[in-house]
């Protein structure tokens, strides 16, 4: 789960191919034009934002593409919180680098979150400790993540 804590962002709508289906608070990135879900092996620069709305195998337009809201940072250090799913945070780890979970596409909420023990794509950074299984983080994504060895 990801979810707005702190700092400017907006909603755009951006294009999403059909037969999509994915959660809101799911980590979007883009691929060949349109919006995926984000994963464990996305690269970072490819990362736009968290989806707005759920899309569901039972909407009437799921089999067509369309454009859907996404909301995206509008300043580079908004504060997100998000769940620790892998590993176990600890007060040390504020300023850490990490990585992100693969999303479940049918899970609510998604279960996209902060995997404290992976470190290749680095797409957060943790900048407050709330508890070992939540943490608030800046996205390390966009023109921010470019230099990040998965890119």
């Amino acid at each position: 789960m990801i979810r707005l804590h702190r700092g400017l962002t907006k909603d755009i709508y951006l294009p999403i191919a059909a037969s999509v289906a994915a959660v809101e608070g799911t980590l979007m990135a883009f691929s060949s034009g349109t919006l995926i879900i984000a994963t464990a092996t996305t690269a970072p620069s490819t990362i736009i934002g968290v989806l707005r709305k759920t899309i569901k195998t039972t909407d009437s337009d799921y089999a067509s593409a369309k454009f859907v809201p996404v909301q995206v940072p509008v300043e580079h250090y908004v504060e997100w919180e998000m769940d620790v799913v892998t590993g176990t945070l600890v007060v040390g780890d504020v300023g850490l680098y990490c990585d992100i979970t693969t999303a479940s596409a049918s899970t609510i909420p998604s279960t996209c979150g902060v995997n404290r023990d992976g470190s290749t794509y680095d797409v957060v950074q943790i900048s407050r400790f709330v508890s070992t299984t939540k943490a608030i983080v800046f996205l390390n994504t966009g023109i921010y993540g470019c230099g990040v060895i998965g890119a």
